[in-house]
């Protein structure tokens, strides 16, 4: 583990006469230097365009905000555990971490064998759109800037990256094509006779479905269709090698900006209804349903318990609210507090992940039951994926909704709670819910 320090710089003319002066100071050998440069929509989406087919990227969108990060190249990766900022010409905050953690259960195949377990890693480069204006970050080490000709070799490398492809690895894929009903019905059983034992009060299980792709998957359409269809979703993906990982999740995991915190309570779902006024009656019915409101507020008692050592002033609803999707809908409640400066974003995400909304309760036993039970590897489904920055803030959101494509397959992968009556049939109905955003992307 080694601290990493921060120059940000912004500044779109003047970026050789900044490397070859005085300010700089050479001494730290684990400096990152961020340069900023404010680009044009047609440079943006032609960037845009070459970098979504070479080897490994991250994407990130929070539509809600506005903001979008298509990050690639690896310029360190999980290495540091203090950093430190130092600001010159700044007006404009990046982010200096993307990546993501898979959920807690050893692997078992080697399905998500592209990706680590968990990864952090300082990108070469960030293309990024704020609102109406779009920019590329260059993020330096010390080391290139002892190169001559620094503005080149950057600009030789950015062609590199854009041009590397990466070729696909050839991989055991999964036999069976799904988890079938009568193969959930014994797991959720299974799961509820643990629940009445009083073993566990809820644990979360999870299903995938495997379909053939007929031709190869369009990237740009999976964006766009993404993008358009769930604009209050965090959009996602994050391909690595052969393999592309991609969702569109309505669970903040933490945000925190400045010091100020806002986390989701999402547990307990319905269907959309037919018109208004169904869809009115089946939000109703879903505030007042004492299964839906047991699961729900299990995670938001569990959140409360686990911020309050760390943060003040926090505040939610008394009663939860509804988030309405394209095809569902949700108890939500949104938690806020202020919190304790000196707390790194990474120790919440520890003190937090994964939370009962994809694990169950307790915590231990829940995951004990969930990899007895799960026949096939969650990997990044139900994991935590987004950015961090030099300052303390950060993005998470709960990667479900999720998709997984490699060679000419697609994984998809939903789950709910269950808890003391639950019945398999509807928990059934409920994934298949779910499972219906990322399956309509290429079978409508």
């Amino acid at each position: 583990m080694r601290k990493l320090n921060i120059t940000l710089i912004y500044n779109n003319k003047n970026f050789l006469e900044f490397i070859n002066s005085s300010n700089i100071i050479r001494s730290y050998n684990n400096t990152v230097y961020s340069y900023i440069e404010e680009i044009d929509s047609n440079s943006y989406k032609s960037l845009f365009q070459e970098i979504k087919d070479t080897g490994s990227w991250f994407y990130f969108n929070t539509p809600f905000e506005n903001k979008s990060y298509l990050a690639f190249g690896n310029l360190f990766e999980n290495e540091t555990e203090k950093i430190s900022r130092h600001e010159f010409s700044a007006d404009i905050r990046i982010p200096t971490f993307f990546g993501g953690a898979m959920f807690p259960i050893p692997r078992k195949t080697d399905l998500w064998s592209d990706f680590k377990t968990e990864e952090w890693f300082v990108p070469e480069f960030i293309l990024m759109k704020y609102e109406s204006k779009y920019f590329l970050t260059t993020n330096l080490n010390d080391s290139l800037l002892n190169i001559p000709d620094v503005s080149n070799r950057l600009s030789r490398r950015l062609k590199e990256l854009t041009e590397a492809v990466e070729r696909n690895e050839k991989h055991t894929e999964l036999n069976s094509g799904q988890v079938d009903y009568n193969t959930w019905r014994m797991q959720i059983d299974a799961a509820l006779d643990q629940i009445k034992s009083g073993y566990v009060d809820k644990v979360v299980l999870a299903r995938y479905l495997v379909k053939t792709l007929k031709k190869e998957a369009e990237v740009s359409q999976i964006i766009l269709n993404l993008e358009e269809r769930y604009p209050d979703c965090y959009i996602y993906l994050w391909r690595r090698k052969g393999s592309l990982f991609f969702g569109a999740s309505p669970e903040k995991f933490i945000s925190i900006r400045e010091s100020k915190l806002s986390i989701d309570a999402l547990a307990g779902s319905a269907k959309r209804g037919k018109d208004k006024n169904e869809d009115e009656e089946i939000a109703e019915a879903l505030l007042n349903d004492s299964k839906n409101l047991f699961e729900h507020n299990a995670v938001l008692s569990y959140i409360l318990d686990r911020i309050k050592d760390y943060a003040s002033d926090i505040k939610h609803p008394e009663r939860p609210r509804i988030k309405k999707l394209r095809n569902i809908q949700h108890l939500w409640t949104p938690v806020t507090a202020v919190i304790n400066k000196e707390v790194p974003a990474g120790d919440l995400t520890k003190r937090l992940f994964p939370t009962p909304a994809v694990c169950g309760l307790p915590k231990e036993r829940a995951l004990g039951l969930i990899k007895k039970l799960e026949t096939f590897d969650r990997g990044l489904y139900s994991g935590i994926l987004g950015w961090k920055d030099a300052e303390g803030n950060a993005e998470l959101t709960v990667s479900i909704r999720s998709g997984l494509l490699r060679n000419n397959f697609v994984y998809l992968f939903a789950g709910c709670g269950i808890v003391d009556g639950s019945d398999s049939k509807e928990e059934f109905k409920e994934t298949e819910l779910k499972l219906k955003p990322i399956l309509n992307l290429f079978y409508s």
